[in-house]
């Protein structure tokens, strides 16, 4: 039995597809799924390297996965990739020479015992490419750390919500983050006193290298500016929605901003069925 204190004698590690051996074990632990796994499906390891590898099942008896649920296509939503909502995540990963969707929930991370690595005859059945992994870390921290906006910003919101989480189900995908520089930042607001906002949508470079992409995100920036204007202007005033490379997008802007889960604050909501809404972040 490989020793997983020794790296170099297997390959577990973040990211990593849990292999037939081990996923079958994981399966016949209580998961307490509100449906089952299907066969298409996969198990991704979400523990850390270094919690895979530890040396004392003392200290970390544990490790942990996150089962991502294999979607047909016409299931892709632009609102859930890049993990702009904190719950929910859709990408797109190769298996067996096949690129397919596939979409996490982060109410499906469960843990199982690192014996299961430790025992495993079989390998990782395969992995998430490097800038994929980073979206899955980011999105796992997410979890626990996001800003919050005042609930009244929120709700005076409300309308451009509803409307990009609709439209940017087909046209968000290019959007990596959205960004809001907002004043006043925190405070509850009422009666005639309104917010001041600006939007930052970030890309990545070779969208905006891309004439076709940069197209595709400014039509993006128009949706912004089309929901915004369904707000009270009385409530919020826009100030801007702009389109900028994350090459260009300083941590001096990050600190100035707030990142916007306009889909995620709809989602939690009893509201119309069409309804929904993403964030933002590094």
């Amino acid at each position: 039995m490989p020793s997983l204190s020794e790296p170099g004698t297997h390959d577990w590690r973040q990211g990593r597809f849990a292999s037939e051996s081990v996923a079958e074990r994981i399966k016949a632990t209580n998961l307490a799924l509100t449906r089952a796994v299907g066969s298409g499906d996969i198990f991704i390891i979400a523990s850390q390297d270094c919690d895979i590898c530890c040396d004392s099942y003392e200290e970390e008896p544990m490790f942990e996965v996150v089962l991502a649920r294999h979607l047909p296509d016409d299931s892709e939503d632009g609102n859930l990739f890049s993990g702009k909502n904190p719950r929910r995540l859709q990408m797109r990963i190769e298996r067996h020479g096949t690129e397919s969707l596939y979409e996490l929930n982060i109410n499906e991370r469960r843990p199982a015992p690192r014996l299961f690595l430790a025992e495993a005859q079989d390998q990782p059945s395969g992995s998430l490419p490097a800038p994929d992994l980073e979206v899955f870390r980011r999105w796992l921290g997410r979890r626990y750390y996001r800003s919050s906006l005042p609930t009244e910003f929120n709700e005076r919101c409300r309308p451009a919500q509803i409307f990009l989480a609709e439209k940017l189900k087909k046209q968000g995908k290019l959007i990596e983050k959205i960004f809001l520089k907002l004043d006043p930042r925190c405070e509850e607001l009422h009666g005639s006193q309104k917010y001041r906002v600006s939007v930052h949508l970030t890309v990545l470079p070779e969208t905006v290298s891309s004439p076709e992409d940069l197209k595709q995100a400014l039509a993006a920036q128009s949706l912004f500016e089309k929901a915004f204007a369904r707000c009270d202007p009385d409530g919020i005033e826009l100030l801007g929605v702009h389109v900028v490379s994350e090459a260009d997008f300083s941590l001096h802007d990050v600190r100035e901003c707030v990142r916007w889960d306009y889909s995620d604050y709809i989602s939690y909501r009893a509201s119309p069925a069409k309804n929904i809404v993403p964030e933002g972040e590094v």
